[in-house]
């Protein structure tokens, strides 16, 4: 397949698989003369199709994006920093995105001209941002939660989620388990929402009813002692 490109009034139709720079030889007759003019060619790279990132947990996410047909590898910068020179179709960054991020995919083609693309956020997955846990019937929130929690906050912030889950949860010993998982959602919404004013929380709350580990052990017991911060969106 050609591709037609016009320069100085002259149509040039190159291979679908041509980038690069190049030049032509173009012939002028008239009455009065025949002159011979190299014209020169700059054919850049297509741009990669449907650029796209997507948060995979805390610490990874994917670029993805279709191919150039006329690119020889790609470049991929998160806020100006490049993190993947590659001839794949796809980059794993080894650090969450959300919908804040600066994600530029760039095509690369011959004589290193380059078509940059903005990519775009895509949600695929529930992730579990932050689980604090308690101790046994009781719903503050110790030191290393608090710090915990303000981390996580940072990052919030800074990757531009509005919208998080907060659900609290008990392991099965005879409370009152519904309230208690309520206040373990509520105090850890609480905290949130100070560091994060501008970020709607929805809260839920399943007393021992979404256990995540056996209860055969002290520890099995205290992972379930839980609240759960999560990104839906």
């Amino acid at each position: 397949m050609l591709e037609k490109y016009l320069v100085n009034k002259v149509e040039v139709k190159t291979e679908t698989k041509f980038s690069g720079k190049t030049e032509v030889e173009v012939t002028y007759v008239t009455l009065l003369e025949t002159r011979v003019v190299v014209v020169p060619i700059v054919v850049p790279p297509q741009a990669p199709g449907d650029p796209r990132f997507t948060p995979l947990s805390m610490s990874r996410s994917i670029v993805r994006w279709e191919a150039s047909p006329n690119a020889s590898r790609y470049e991929v910068l998160v806020r100006g920093q490049q993190v993947c020179s590659t001839a794949a179709v796809q980059c794993r960054v080894p650090q969450i995105l959300g919908p804040a991020a600066d994600v530029i995919v760039t095509a690369v083609g011959g004589d290193n001209l380059k078509t940059p693309v903005k990519a775009s956020y895509r949600f695929e997955k529930i992730i579990i941002a932050l689980t604090v846990n308690f101790d046994t019937a009781k719903f503050n929130l110790k030191p290393t939660a608090r710090q915990e929690l303000r981390d996580v906050a940072a990052i919030i912030a800074r990757e531009g989620w509005k919208k998080l889950v907060v659900t609290g949860h008990t392991d099965s010993r005879a409370f009152d388990n519904q309230t208690l998982s309520q206040q373990r959602a509520q105090v850890t919404v609480e905290f949130l929402s100070r560091l994060l004013p501008d970020v709607e929380f929805s809260v839920g709350a399943f007393a021992a009813n979404r256990r995540i580990s056996e209860e055969d052990t002290p520890e099995g017991l205290a992972k379930n002692r839980r609240s759960e911060l999560t990104i839906e969106e």
